[in-house]
């Protein structure tokens, strides 16, 4: 990833304090990162309500979970991959795909950050439909 200076907090106004700790406990790269992604979802689904789940930040919107996103050493990882993900990420998803469920971006890399808010578009279409 980029190697731009970046602060050791995240939105303060918005951010829990278990967020802040989170975020303040990972690794540069990997703040920089979660961050990144935190700010499209964000952007992206601007009603997303954020918490934790399995120890890790979670987005739920309409009720559903939508994603969730964690900092690691060498990568920032996002789960679940659902069938409406898999299918709009196309032969492109097979590159970060580390298990059925979970897609690996490492940190040495730019972050493809268009190619991920595609597929939390699909991730919401597929809420959405679900009624």
């Amino acid at each position: 990833m980029g190697r731009g200076t970046a602060r050791a907090s995240v939105d303060t106004v918005t951010a829990t304090p278990a967020l802040r700790a989170y975020v303040a406990a990972l690794t540069p790269d990997a703040r920089r990162a979660f961050k990144a992604v935190r700010a499209a979802i964000r952007t992206t689904v601007p009603d997303v309500e954020e918490g934790f789940s399995y120890k890790i930040p979670a987005f739920r919107w309409r009720g559903q979970m939508l994603v969730w996103c964690a900092g690691w050493t060498t990568h920032l990882a996002i789960y679940p991959v659902t069938d409406a993900m898999a299918k709009a990420g196309g032969a492109r998803l097979a590159r970060y795909r580390a298990a059925k469920g979970t897609l690996k971006f490492p940190l040495a890399e730019d972050l493809p950050l268009p190619f991920i808010t595609k597929l939390i578009r699909a991730r919401m279409k597929e809420i959405a439909s679900a009624g």
